[in-house]
């Protein structure tokens, strides 16, 4: 998850793929971390958070809609192939691959998911698009 104007940052991995439940308790880990909860959180159109779509209206899956309605944050799905509502997030993950993981083993995923303190060191650098300097929330 990455905060839009701040580009605060908070990555969770797991070993196995996401499931709803899995996604909605990274964005409890997230929205502590953060020490609050954004009024708004943009997403893919995945099935781990839509049933499906119905005549443009999307469809939220149960778990998800519990969470969103207990935090009461606006989910904004991002259309299907727009490459750019889609290249914040991308850019996020690419970020991490590509300047965290790179050339590191796998040990433990407890320890993989001890991240955020490496990206903490990483939000007082001025965006390079934005301009801001990113600050805790």
């Amino acid at each position: 998850m990455c905060l839009s104007r701040s580009r605060y940052k908070f990555v969770y991995f797991s070993r196995t793929p996401f499931t709803t439940a899995l996604a909605v308790y990274a964005h409890e880990l997230a929205f502590e971390f953060f020490g609050g909860v954004p009024r708004k959180i943009v997403y893919d159109q995945d099935k781990v958070f839509l049933v499906n779509e119905n005549l443009g209206d999307l469809v939220l899956t149960r778990v998800f809609r519990t969470l969103v309605r207990e935090h009461g944050f606006e989910p904004v799905f991002c259309r299907k192939s727009d490459p750019q509502s889609k290249g914040k997030i991308e850019n996020v993950v690419k970020y991490v691959k590509y300047n965290f993981l790179r050339g590191r083993e796998l040990v433990d995923m407890d320890l993989l998911n001890k991240v955020s303190p490496w990206l903490v060191g990483t939000h007082g650098q001025r965006h390079g698009t934005s301009r801001h300097t990113s600050c805790p929330v």
